[in-house]
């Protein structure tokens, strides 16, 4: 590996990864494996995300790397700490990305965000509720709402507009200086997309989760329930047809912005207990307790909306 590192062009235990998530993965395990030995950390490794993908994968404590035998996207926990983001809006692009199965836009963007706020939520109400962390999760969601609610309602070279970039960029580095487990979305997404959604987009099939994750928690959740008030409060007023309940609002945001449902994006038809044989297969479920109850809920809920 360093020898491959150092044909690479790396100098002084320095790794510089640019552009994509991939790109920000390989960057992050390429540093890991070079520090190993030493104990260095990551303090030499400096990522310059060019898209939106490669900020929330430069944000994120893990990398994802592919097990071509499990077929799974298997998070690697390589320690370290943060790495040194350094972001020039001048070579950022937030253009919507084209898969073979749909187009990524900014509201994929923002619902599949939400969906990681609100799990992470419900993970700190469960380890005791820590104000500073509330406050941060209450900044990541107005700003996710906020940039669903203009989606919904702007043109398309609104909602496409430095602004709504601005907000997301924010909403994920808030959110990576409070997420410390892997999350039930990023479970449902690392065990399923290899084998049963292999042509979607993580942004996309993270944003699909929203209705069935918000269908199943319990509002009552201290700081879920906060949030939960906090959406329901940023409906417009002018609105006819407000939301009385969070999976209510979720639901009619969905179909606002035009997200896919988790059923459109599957390779066949795969049902609800082979998903879930696949999900108690992948062992990474460690760090989020036990949940197996609600992946099985969120998944049933999300495939047949």
């Amino acid at each position: 590996m360093t020898q491959l590192a150092q044909r690479a062009g790396v100098k002084d235990g320095i790794v510089l990864g640019v552009g994509s998530g991939p790109a920000m993965d390989l960057a992050k395990a390429l540093s890991a494996e070079l520090h190993k030995s030493d104990n260095s950390g990551r303090h030499n490794l400096i990522l310059a995300p060019a898209t939106l993908g490669g900020m929330f994968a430069a944000s994120s404590r893990q990398e994802l790397l592919l097990d071509v035998q499990e077929e799974m996207l298997l998070p690697q926990w390589s320690g370290g700490g943060q790495a040194e983001i350094a972001f020039d809006a001048k070579y950022f692009s937030c253009a919507p990305l084209i898969t073979a199965k749909n187009e990524v836009s900014i509201s994929h963007i923002a619902a599949a965000t939400l969906v990681m706020a609100l799990d992470v939520a419900r993970i700190v109400d469960c380890n005791g509720v820590n104000n500073e962390k509330k406050e941060q999760l209450k900044t990541v969601t107005s700003l996710c709402v906020s940039v669903l609610h203009a989606a919904s309602s702007e043109s398309s070279a609104s909602v496409e507009s430095e602004i709504l970039q601005n907000q997301l960029i924010e909403a994920m580095l808030q959110l990576s200086t409070i997420q410390e487990y892997e999350t039930i979305p990023q479970t449902l997404a690392n065990s399923l997309l290899p084998t049963y959604f292999p042509q979607s987009h993580i942004f996309t099939y993270l944003s699909c989760i929203l209705p069935g994750l918000c269908e199943t928690f319990d509002s009552n959740g201290m700081i879920i329930g906060e949030l939960t008030q906090l959406i329901l409060d940023t409906q417009s007023n002018e609105s006819n047809t407000k939301a009385k309940s969070l999976p209510e609002w979720a639901s009619a945001i969905t179909k606002q912005t035009n997200n896919p449902t988790m059923a459109s994006l599957a390779y066949g038809t795969p049902d609800v207990e082979t998903l879930i044989d696949k999900v108690d297969d992948y062992n990474t479920l460690r760090g989020i307790g036990d949940v197996s109850f609600l992946i099985g809920d969120v998944l049933e809920k999300s495939l047949n909306r």
